[in-house]
């Protein structure tokens, strides 16, 4: 006959339950080529970190990768981290997600198609066929190539991550006459 302490006991030897999935901030911040992005987070508005980790959230987040801030012009990183750049870093990072989740396989079949980003400004995706690679516009290096999709569908419980080359561009005063 099996007494309550047997049965609590046989729960606590059993199998150990999975951990809850990771969050897309959990992922940049063990992704080593994503830790330029990750710290940017953490200089950024707190809502963007809150928003990365809440696990309700459905994102798809374009990340670049360390190569593609350090591609920014001189001192541009280092400013964009300065506290009194918070607005514009956090207007930045929103222009890299969306607020639905896009794998690849729809991104694919995308032509020149303007999608909205949490900046309230759009990026124009392409996914150039079936084979890709999925490209995106506007970006602030070399602005007539388009950053490319360079892993695509890292699955976070609140989204997706796709890594891209390139850093997109936030257009400050776009509506008030800027360029």
């Amino acid at each position: 006959r099996s007494s309550s302490r047997d049965v609590a006991l046989a729960f606590s030897t059993g199998p150990t339950p999975e951990p809850s999935c990771k969050t897309i901030a959990q992922i940049a911040s063990e992704t080593e080529d994503l830790s330029t992005v990750y710290a940017a987070v953490g200089a950024a508005d707190p809502q963007v970190a809150e928003m990365l980790n809440d696990p309700e959230a459905t994102l798809t987040v374009f990340a670049p990768l360390n190569s593609a801030f350090a591609a920014l012009p001189d001192g541009v990183l280092a400013t964009l981290l300065m506290p009194e750049n918070q607005e514009t870093l956090t207007n930045l990072l929103g222009k890299h997600v969306l607020s639905t989740v896009v794998p690849a396989s729809a991104a694919l079949t995308l032509v020149d198609e303007e999608v909205m980003t949490l900046a309230d400004q759009n990026i124009v995706v392409n996914g150039n066929g079936p084979s890709g690679p999925v490209t995106v516009l506007p970006v602030i290096v070399d602005p007539d190539v388009a950053a490319k999709v360079v892993a695509a569908d890292i699955q976070a419980c609140n989204g997706v991550i796709h890594i891209v080359d390139k850093v997109l561009e936030y257009v400050e005063n776009m509506y008030l006459g800027g360029r």
